[in-house]
């Protein structure tokens, strides 16, 4: 059976944006950074994942472009005009998932009005409080 790939400590650092990589397995730590996050963890199996993206974004108006086992693309119509997105599930553990959303064309605004939506639909996979994705905190210096 496929496994979604497995990422190794540096490529976790890499997909965190800099050394702490608290934010994207700490819900409560949301709070406190600098940009929006668009990956996150779940402890639930890669394939129930997938299932569950997949069923969410069958519900939204827009295709799935392509899919393989753990990666798909996808367009969507938005107000801006077509945006599209990449969603990947990687596996760190045997029972730790990262998904890692990222945008590919469109607004960033459009973008990032569809994920919460879109997370906020997950929330059964991975908790998730909408009101730490909007608080951006200053920079350090």
């Amino acid at each position: 059976q496929k496994k979604p790939t497995t990422l190794n400590a540096f490529e976790l650092i890499a997909a965190s944006g800099a050394l702490d990589i608290t934010p994207i397995l700490d819900a409560d730590s949301r709070a406190v950074r600098v940009k929006r996050d668009t990956i996150f963890s779940t402890t639930q199996g890669a394939e129930l994942v997938m299932k569950r993206i997949e069923d969410e974004l069958k519900k939204l108006p827009g295709q799935i472009k392509h899919s393989n086992q753990f990666k798909m693309r996808i367009a969507m119509p938005m107000p801006g005009g077509i945006m599209t997105a990449k969603i990947e599930v990687f596996m760190v553990t045997t029972n730790l998932h990262l998904i890692d959303v990222r945008r590919g064309k469109g607004s960033v605004l459009d973008f990032y009005r569809w994920y919460k939506q879109f997370r906020i639909s997950l929330n059964d996979i991975s908790p998730y409080n909408p009101e730490f994705s909007d608080q951006v905190a200053p920079p350090s210096a």
